[in-house]
């Protein structure tokens, strides 16, 4: 397992999740991760990619089964966005396939001006030959360093995962607070900051606290990557640049090493990136992914872990029964003209005009 980060877009999409939190049944995980948004009992039936097409066209595809990649199952979704170039008159394709020699080499090219990251997987298990399984679409989302562990995890899963509420979540506060702050909304009778202050006799109740929340929401293959290591060991600003910092750093993470066994790797990650100087700016963006399942789920963004994703590759990507092993097609999706059913107004009106595709 590798630690992955994969090249944003410039243009970032712009996403409601609360819009489709509460139209759960409006869109499903092709039409969410092309942000082509619906009221509930607007479509009378899941998006599936092809089917604008033939509805605008008349093309025809062969059956699949979502069992095994084929050309033409790649074929369904290029399609899709060549039938929204049409609708908009944009002369350019909505959807392009990225190049490269595997999934891997696609990942890692940046998105396109304009345009934004989609990922396609099938399940070729779960059914026998012949017997539908499934699709399923995540969507590149950035999310800012500063901003990362201060997420809501929105899970499904079958599996027994950590399901307790994010300290600073609970306790209304920025993860990146100061501990003196904390100490003033818990003078000011803020219960949940009690449980993050230091006390002389838990002096790294705080530093714990952030290692627990870093394990609980990444995955095993990012356990080792830390944007903001200082920020975990708990060690403040004013501390980073005191001629014995080095010295106090090996020795506070010393100290938590035998504290805290299973948070070994975290531990010596941190230690190794605050020594070298290693963190991230909290303005940087890096990529997540988010999906949703069918017209069963609000918007998630974990895996079937109940872990972020941050790499559709190595991520458990179980989900309603299948696993979705085949990485079946990178997409780059123009920002804004994601269009993945007839039930838009721009395909009814042009359908009943019968405008020429």
């Amino acid at each position: 397992m590798t630690v992955r980060l994969y090249p944003l877009s410039d243009t970032h999409p712009v996403y409601n999740d609360n819009r489709y939190a509460k139209n759960i049944e409006g869109s499903n995980c092709y039409s969410y991760a092309f942000n082509h948004f619906s009221l509930n009992g607007r479509r009378p039936h899941k998006s599936v990619p092809g089917f604008i097409t033939t509805f605008v066209s008349g093309k025809e595809y062969p059956q699949t089964d979502w069992q095994i990649c084929r050309k033409d199952v790649i074929e369904r979704v290029i399609d899709d966005g060549r039938t929204a170039s049409k609708l908009y008159n944009l002369g350019v394709d909505t959807v392009k396939e990225v190049r490269g020699k595997n999934v891997l080499a696609k990942l890692k090219r940046k998105p396109e001006d304009r345009y934004r990251r989609v990922v396609m997987v099938i399940a070729p298990e779960g059914e026998r030959k012949g017997v539908p399984t499934d699709f399923h679409f995540y969507a590149q989302r950035p999310v800012a360093v500063r901003d990362i562990y201060k997420l809501d995890m929105h899970t499904y899963t079958r599996n027994n995962i950590d399901r307790s509420p994010n300290p600073y979540n609970a306790a209304g506060i920025h993860p990146k607070t100061s501990n003196l702050r904390i100490k003033q909304e818990a003078d000011r009778g803020n219960k949940s900051c009690f449980k993050l202050l230091n006390t002389p006799t838990d002096p790294n109740r705080r530093a714990k606290t952030n290692m627990a929340l870093h394990e609980k929401m990444f995955p095993k293959h990012m356990q080792t990557f830390v944007p903001d290591p200082f920020w975990l060991l708990d060690i403040p600003s004013h501390q980073q640049k005191k001629p014995n910092t080095q010295k106090m750093i090996i020795l506070k993470a010393r100290a938590l090493s035998n504290e805290v066994p299973r948070f070994k790797k975290i531990i010596e990650a941190a230690k190794n990136a605050c020594l070298s100087n290693k963190v991230y700016k909290g303005s940087k963006y890096i990529g997540i992914w988010t999906h949703k399942l069918g017209w069963g789920t609000r918007p998630l963004n974990t895996d079937g872990d109940g872990k972020l994703i941050f790499d559709p590759i190595q991520a458990n990507k179980c989900h309603g029964g299948y696993d979705y092993k085949i990485v079946c097609g990178v997409f780059d999706v123009m920002v804004g003209y994601g269009i993945t059913s007839p039930w838009h107004d721009i395909v009814k009106f042009k359908k009943k005009n019968s405008l020429n595709m």
